[in-house]
């Protein structure tokens, strides 16, 4: 491990000052024609015939040379400019040039923060891998531990090997498909969207996972933020004489110029009505599709539960508390769809390329980091896209982080008639136990969780939380407000909190559902559900290793939990 580090400031740097002239169409592109690059003809061909490129974008184009030269990078830009094939192309092109002996060595790794992004780099790195007899495979919680040891062990190996943290670091402890031998002449790692690894609590698997790699290798480390808490990882992964790429211009925001951007604050009862009708009105085009970014993985549960009860058509959800085979079944059908709403947590957030996306509706409280993320998924590649944020009254003082966004208020409010709209009947319409009401149960003990973590933001009361939070349960469609567990409410601190009445005892859960909507526990960070199937297999025991939602490992048991900080369980594992 290197002791000492060059700070940003110090390190040589590129930022690049103006835009290419109009010889290539959009502004996201550079001039530089992929046909005139150094590469093999096989790479080529792909970029050009299977995968559309004609010119580099403008990270590709400033990062590429320093990759192909074997630089350290630390990148920062827009999200959906092409940073994928930045680090994917030069990378493969140099493994080419330096061939792995043995070859059942692993040359490239690359560590992603989400299940979803992992899964896109994937499907691109085969595309390039596959013209060259080199083998790609992604490791990630909620696929089979089976599956990823087979592949380890099979003859020819991984070539270029892409995980989520909590898969990766399970194989590095486990061992068991002598991944850690697999690893030892590594050429290059790829840590892509950094930032994010670090605020979804990885730096700790990070830490240890590049313990296990050889000093001597190529990182590249991209990030669209770089906020103070990058640079205990910059000092970490990347040599003395990396090489800093900044592709934003000046003047340039790190926010979509393409995008409309527009907010609108309205009182609490007017969330979902308003929601519905900014929905409606956007269903009006020829051609639409749609990300509703939600708080919590159980409001993205619930709001695509509402919507759907409400007979509104092509309504997904995508969150942590689906299934893997659910999310890649419901992502692949979004990409493919025409006409589509999506309800997602911040899965989808950060890097996932959906096309066409034509609307970004957040919804609920968030952060300047967390809103430029989830806006990046429209306007992508050049292309045109809108961004609503919708906020409750008493969350409007977020606006604050967002004053330097061109972000503007809606002209023109959106009206809704409460009593007649489609949600209103559904929520008047809910029956006893249906899925709808346990969704909402749940969602209201998300609710109090994600906003107890956020009330020095709010400059709220824990006694105001409860009170906003009842009304909350009445308007999504609860009788009465849940009774949360006594354990539920001392993780949050609101045992004794006036207006709150603990459950008396803790309800017996069925088989196959989670029957104590009010039940959420603090989480430990590790994330060790595939570890756990690793210890059992190697016991002796049968599993079927998949991901469950709400388990992790902690010390020597497994205990379920939700979330009560990041909402989103085991999303990344």
């Amino acid at each position: 491990m290197w002791t000492c580090r060059r700070l940003l400031s110090r390190a040589p740097s590129i930022t690049r000052s103006f835009r290419s002239s109009c010889v290539a169409p959009n502004s996201y592109l550079s001039d530089v024609l992929v046909s005139s690059l150094q590469i093999s003809q096989k790479s080529k061909d792909v970029l050009t015939q299977e995968m559309g490129y004609e010119f580099l974008t403008h990270v590709q184009k400033d990062t590429l040379p320093l990759v192909l030269d074997g630089h350290d990078v630390l990148a920062k830009g827009k999200t959906g400019n092409g940073k994928t094939i930045a680090f994917l192309l030069p990378s493969l092109e140099r493994m080419l040039r330096h061939p792995q002996h043995p070859q059942d060595k692993i040359s490239m790794l690359v560590i992603s923060p989400t299940r979803e992004l992992a899964q896109q780099i994937a499907v691109e790195a085969v595309k390039l891998t596959n013209v060259h007899d080199l083998r790609t495979s992604c490791f990630m919680g909620g696929n089979s531990i089976k599956k990823d040891l087979k592949e380890l062990i099979q003859s020819g190996g991984i070539d270029v090997l892409v995980s989520t943290p909590g898969r990766l670091q399970a194989h590095l402890e486990d061992n068991s498909g002598h991944i850690r031998q697999k690893l030892d002449c590594l050429q290059v790692l790829v840590l892509d969207e950094a930032d994010r690894l670090l605020d979804m609590g990885f730096r700790r698997d990070i830490i240890r996972i590049i313990s296990h790699l050889p000093k001597q290798r190529q990182t590249l480390l991209f990030s669209a933020t770089l906020p103070a808490a990058t640079d205990e990882l910059k000092n970490v992964a990347l040599r003395d004489d990396y090489i800093f790429v900044d592709t934003l211009e000046g003047n340039d925001q790190q926010t979509n110029a393409q995008a409309v951007q527009e907010y609108v604050v309205c009182d609490l009862k007017e969330v979902i009505p308003v929601v519905e009708k900014i929905l409606e009105e956007h269903m009006q085009l020829p051609a639409y599709k749609v990300i509703v970014f939600l708080p919590t993985a159980r409001s993205a549960q619930f709001m695509a539960h509402l919507f759907q009860a409400a007979d509104f058509s092509n309504v997904l959800e995508m969150h942590s508390r689906k299934s893997q085979s659910a999310r890649t079944k419901a992502a692949s059908a979004f990409r493919s769809g025409k006409k589509m709403i999506m309800f997602s947590s911040d899965v989808s957030a950060r890097g996932v390329d959906y096309p066409d996306v034509s609307l970004v509706l957040q919804v609920g409280l968030t952060d300047r980091d967390q809103y430029i993320h989830r806006l990046g998924r429209t306007a992508r590649a050049g292309m045109d896209g809108r961004g609503i944020l919708v906020l409750a009254d008493f969350e409007a003082a977020v606006l604050n982080d967002l004053a330097d966004l061109p972000l503007t208020e809606l002209q023109r409010k959106p009206q809704q008639d409460p009593p007649h709209s489609r949600t209103t009947r559904a929520l008047a319409n809910v029956r006893s136990r249906s899925e709808l009401q346990l969704s909402a149960e749940k969602a209201y003990a998300a609710f109090l969780g994600f906003y107890n973590s956020n009330l020095k933001k709010l400059r709220m009361s824990k006694t105001e939380l409860v009170k906003t939070g009842a009304l909350y349960s009445q308007l999504i469609g609860l009788e009465k407000v849940p009774l949360l567990q006594r354990k539920t409410l001392r993780a949050m601190g609101l045992m004794g909190t006036e207006g709150i009445i603990p459950a008396t005892s803790t309800p017996n859960r069925v088989k196959g559902r989670d029957n104590n909507a009010g039940e959420t526990r603090v989480p430990s960070r590790t994330n060790g559900s595939s570890y756990s199937s690793l210890q059992n297999r190697k016991k002796g025991k049968k599993g079927n290793f998949r991901n469950e939602p709400g388990q992790a490992f902690n010390g020597k048991k497994m205990k379920p939990y939700r979330d009560v900080h990041t909402h989103e369980g085991n999303s990344s594992d």
